[in-house]
């Protein structure tokens, strides 16, 4: 039951980036709907928490 209820957060937290990308909101705050989403389906997973900011500014260029 918790991992359905962690797809079905995971989802709505996907749809609001998604929406909040269309709407032009700034990358940083569409990025906290994405960490959340990524938290929850990693949890799923068992695996061991990463700091999804981190790994997208290692990689790039999101307004530092």
């Amino acid at each position: 039951m918790r991992h359905i209820t962690n797809i079905k957060k995971a989802l709505i937290a996907l749809k609001n980036a998604k929406q909040a990308a269309i709407d032009s909101i700034p990358l940083d705050l569409v990025l906290i709907d994405l960490k959340d989403a990524y938290d929850l389906l990693d949890e799923i997973l068992g695996n061991t928490k990463t700091d999804l900011l981190d790994e997208l500014f290692s990689r790039f260029c999101l307004g530092k």
